[in-house]
């Protein structure tokens, strides 16, 4: 016989003839009887393979391990009385453990069974085959006979080899509730595009991933999600609009808990502007909102949205942009209501005022009075104007004021020889002032000496004044 326990006087009995010793947990963990624990177990399971933590039950007369050997023949039945330190709890079960399975309940039936009687007047336990043996554990009773067959659902080492492995205890089944299922916060995703937002998109993976469960009894599990609109595993997109989608977990006893979330795909991306910056515009006056040059800038204009496409674009011209920059506003709004405005400037510039490049730009009046760019009194015209005129603030708004007023003056005198041969007369004193500066003197004086004698010569000419009247001025020769 084999003690029970690791003190006292109850020993665990098999059918005469067999040989009962300690089975390799209690030899593992150096037992002296076959009474281990839980603990012991992870002595069979050191490769770290095998989970010997029993989830459901609990195990409150410890575990019993042993090794019966000595059949006659393989598949044979052999009785073992396991005598209990306490009674039998009152809806107990036998748990079996085995390296493959780990923890199951034992299976009766194919000659595997459990029965149990209390102890004994004398205090020990009956032989196995005694009648006061009664099938299932029954509360109360000291005594627990176990039926087994080698090789069979009850033998732990699952082999037909004239030997049974037992490593058991009587459990008690742990309260079962339904796993606790957290669910995610319900998320908004930006759309990407018209079919919605990838659904590899972080946010939307971290809330699909976002719920846990954990069991009393199992621990920490992990939940699923999915989805009644669309297929999560086939589906490359998450449309737009609200999608639901159902979280659950089933723990080990079959208890299972769902719960539901939303992830919400709505387009709240602005539309943004495309071929739209402020531009600059060449005149001396104001120019008409219908130039070529501003309708064709507006009109290459684009407002477009990632999920709405193409979207209208609004605006409102002035008639006329006058000089200076004027802003005109735009605006532009997706299928969603999101809008976007920009502002931007349409500048009206006067040409610059710059040495001309020698071919007469710029000397509109002399140009045309001349009939052509080539004539030698533009060049000292133009000498003038660069190293003379434009070097002070007087000479340039004079300079700047010709270029706004001549244009239309030269176009008008450009075929008229009449007009052409007064303008020549007109400049004739500007070009020699310039040509020569101290002719240009001389001939000033000259014209003051001669505007004197005239005067002169009236008021000699008029009677009373400087002489009597019927004489004449004589002159010797």
């Amino acid at each position: 016989m084999l003690p029970s326990i690791s003190c006292g006087d109850l020993y665990l009995q098999a059918d005469n003839g067999l040989r009962i010793r300690l089975g390799d947990a209690a030899l593992a963990a150096s037992k002296r009887s076959a009474a281990t624990t839980d603990d012991d177990l992870a002595f069979l399971a050191n490769d770290g393979t095998t989970d010997t933590e029993d989830r459901r039950f609990e195990h409150p007369l410890g575990l019993v391990d042993f090794r019966v050997d000595g059949l006659g023949e393989a598949g044979q039945s052999i009785n073992v009385v396991v005598p209990l330190a306490v009674a039998i709890p009152a809806a107990a079960v036998y748990r079996k453990f085995t390296l493959a399975d780990g923890w199951q309940t034992f299976a009766p039936g194919a000659g595997d069974r459990t029965a149990s009687a209390p102890l004994l007047a004398s205090g020990d336990c009956a032989l196995p085959g005694d009648p006061r043996f009664l099938p299932g554990l029954n509360a109360g009773d000291r005594c627990l006979l176990l039926t087994l067959t080698d090789g069979g659902p009850n033998d732990a080492d699952g082999q037909q080899n004239q030997q049974v492995v037992d490593p058991g205890a009587i459990g008690l089944a742990l309260p079962d509730d339904e796993p606790a299922l957290t669910t995610p916060a319900n998320v908004v995703i930006s759309a990407e595009s018209g079919e919605g937002s990838p659904l590899n998109d972080a946010d939307i993976q971290a809330f699909l991933a976002g719920a846990t469960c954990t069991d009393f009894i199992d621990g920490i599990l992990v939940p699923s999600a999915n989805s009644t609109v669309i297929d999560l595993d086939t589906a490359t997109d998450l449309p737009l609009g609200e999608t639901s989608i159902t979280f659950s977990c089933t723990d080990s006893g079959g208890n299972a808990v769902s719960a539901d979330g939303t992830v919400t795909v709505q387009d709240s991306t602005s539309p943004a502007f495309e071929n739209l910056t402020s531009f600059a515009i060449e005149s001396r006056t104001a120019v008409s909102a219908s130039d070529p040059d501003i309708t064709a800038h507006f009109a290459a204009a684009l407002c477009t949205d990632a999920v709405s496409g193409a979207v209208t674009l609004t605006f409102d011209l002035p008639a006329t942009f006058p000089l200076g920059s004027t802003p005109v506003m735009l605006a532009c709004a997706d299928d969603a209501g999101n809008t976007s405005m920009l502002s931007v400037n349409v500048t009206v510039v006067e040409p610059a005022v710059s040495p001309d490049t020698g071919d007469g730009a710029g000397c509109f009046i002399a140009t045309a009075a001349y009939g052509s760019t080539l004539h030698p009194y533009l060049g000292q015209l133009r000498t003038f104007r660069d190293e003379q005129l434009l070097q002070n603030a007087p000479g340039r708004a004079v300079v700047h004021s010709y270029y706004r007023l001549s244009p239309p003056l030269a176009e008008f005198i450009h075929d008229n020889d009449l007009l052409r041969a007064i303008s020549r007369a007109v400049l004739a004193p500007l070009v020699i002032a310039v040509i020569s500066p101290n002719a240009a003197a001389t001939i000033m004086g000259m014209m003051l000496v001669a505007f004197a004698l005239r005067l002169v010569l009236r008021a000699t000419d008029q009677p009373g004044r400087g002489r009597p009247a019927g004489t004449s001025l004589k002159t010797r020769v």
